[in-house]
């Protein structure tokens, strides 16, 4: 049995975002599993600091939390994935 392949009628491949990809700076590391707790997603304003960009306020939701570290969701192309931990510092609700 052979693994499917997929095609992208634009060329793109997972990594193809690579070159845009940067670290933030002022990301927590992702905590424990089990101490990870889901709430109501809610919207949020956070301040990232990227490697090469500088700093930054992105709107994105908070849906995960665990202790003061925060997991903020939104899409950009430096991310490798569609979000990051903060520290709650960082964050603030959008009224």
């Amino acid at each position: 049995m052979t693994a499917p392949t997929f095609h992208d009628p634009a060329g793109h491949s997972w990594d193809s975002g690579r070159d845009s990809w940067q670290q933030i700076l002022n990301a927590v590391d992702i905590p424990p599993f089990h101490e990870q707790r889901h709430m109501t997603p809610v919207a949020v304003r956070a301040r990232v600091v990227w490697e090469r960009d500088g700093q930054e306020t992105i709107e994105g939701r908070v849906g995960y939390w665990a202790g003061r570290a925060v997991l903020v969701h939104w899409r950009d192309p430096r991310l490798r994935v569609q979000g990051a931990w903060f520290d709650v510092g960082d964050v603030a609700r959008v009224s």
